[in-house]
């Protein structure tokens, strides 16, 4: 019986009908317990390589894999690379805010409509009392591919029977609040404030993220004494 590729057993009379009986990796003979499968050409005379957990494959996920083979993975909106887990789309901001208050309670706003957090011209004031901030960003990531009008993949299997994959999770894994004070020149004069925010790799966050520090909770920034020309 001549070789075939990743066959881990062929069967054959005589070479014309060679064929093969288990493929390499092919641990249950059905889609999921595979990473190579013979029923591809209809005459099992080779072993296709599958859409699997194998590093030298493509797990594909989040994907469908229409044919179960390695070729016919298409990623679910939103990721790609060769084992779909390379995030394409970009976290949405929903809202984002900066209030200066004074001891006072004298406030000034950026942006004007917080609801449409983008590029934001510079806002000016004569004001030099103001003594703390409250700053607040609201964002979700949720890949369109989850959405009612995506295909979803097929979900995980914590027992690993009915899929590969055991568990997955997508969403935002940190937040950062950078707050940039400059005094004359900025090389020199700089003074940066950095408020870390809530997420980690086990638990991302996919909506409803908030990246916040406000009097509410006491997390006001306390501001340096701000000097006319100050940015």
């Amino acid at each position: 019986c001549p070789q075939i590729a990743n066959c881990n057993h062929r069967r054959c009379s005589n070479p014309a009908d060679n064929y093969c009986e288990w493929c390499q990796y092919e641990i249950v003979d059905k889609q999921y317990w595979r990473a190579y499968t013979r029923h591809k050409d209809g005459h099992m005379k080779e072993c296709r390589k599958t859409c699997s957990w194998r590093f030298d494959s493509t797990r594909c996920y989040p994907g469908n894999c229409t044919d179960e083979v390695a070729q016919s993975c298409v990623c679910t909106d939103g990721f790609g690379g060769n084992h779909c887990d390379t995030i394409t789309e970009e976290t949405s901001v929903l809202y984002a805010e900066i209030k200066l208050h004074t001891s006072t309670n004298e406030i000034l706003t950026t942006p004007n409509d917080p609801n449409d957090p983008g590029s934001e011209p510079t806002k000016w004031t004569n004001n030099k009392n103001f003594g703390e901030a409250e700053i607040e960003i609201r964002a979700k990531y949720v890949a369109s591919g989850y959405s009612t009008t995506g295909t979803p993949p097929p979900q995980p299997d914590p027992t690993g029977v009915a899929h590969y994959i055991t568990d997955f999770n997508h969403g935002i894994i940190y937040g950062l609040i950078t707050v940039d004070y400059i005094r004359g020149n900025p090389d020199a004069n700089n003074t940066f404030l950095q408020f870390s925010c809530p997420g980690n790799e086990d638990s991302p966050i996919n909506v409803n993220y908030d990246c916040s520090r406000t009097r509410h909770n006491n997390s006001q920034v306390i501001l340096p004494t701000f000097h006319h020309s100050d940015q």
